[in-house]
This record gives C-alpha cells, structure tokens and sequence, in this order.
C-alpha cells in the first residue's frame, strides 16, 4: 500500500470512529433519564445544579429520589448537566437526585455536558 493510500484509509477510519462515538453519545443521552426544565442553575466548584418548571423523559421519575445518571436540559438557555455515581461507588442506589416535578428536580455529582 503506498503512502497516499495509507493516509486515506487511516482518515477514513478516523472519520468512522469519530462518527461512531458521536451517535453512541447522542443515542446514550437520547435512552438517559431526563429532566427538560425552563431553568437550570449550577455551581463552579460545587457539582450541584437545580432545574425548575420541569418535566420528565425517559423514564426519569417525577418525585422521590433519583438513582444513577440523569441529565438535565435546559429549555431557553440550552445548558445541559449530567448527574451521576461517583466513581468508585459501586452502589446502584446511591441517591444523585431528588425529584418534584414539574416544579423542581436537585442533582449532585453534576457536570456540563452541552
């Protein structure tokens, strides 16, 4: 294979894995339980973020706490968190939220994603 064909088929291959790691992502957030709120507040340095005026996708429950990841969107802002275990944490019923919907869910263990 000469040096031309090998760049090609290496960018070709980049190209496809980078495709496919993008539809696992959005497929994966797509399945996630989900909050879609009108706002979403959190903090730098504090992994907590807050969404008001929400609703419920995928399954998210609409009170009580919350277990394992979640995502919340925002509507106007266009922000996203994700809340999840902490690594390490093997315990599937280690609490990252708590739900009232549709006026609030909390999640801790949060980071931007969007």
């Amino acid at each position: 294979m000469t040096a031309r064909r090998w760049a090609a088929a290496t960018a070709a291959a980049v190209t496809l894995a980078g495709t496919a790691l993008a539809t696992a992502t959005a497929a994966q957030a797509q399945e996630e339980p989900t909050y879609r709120c009108a706002v979403v507040w959190s903090t730098a340095g504090n992994p907590r973020a807050e969404g008001e005026d929400c609703t419920a996708l995928n399954g998210a429950p609409e009170r009580g706490p919350i277990y394992g990841a979640f995502r919340i969107e925002g509507i106007f802002d266009g922000g996203t968190v994700r809340c999840q275990i902490p690594p390490g944490i093997p315990d599937p019923y280690f609490v990252t939220g708590i739900a009232s919907l549709p006026s609030r869910v909390e999640g801790r263990l949060c980071l931007h994603v969007e």
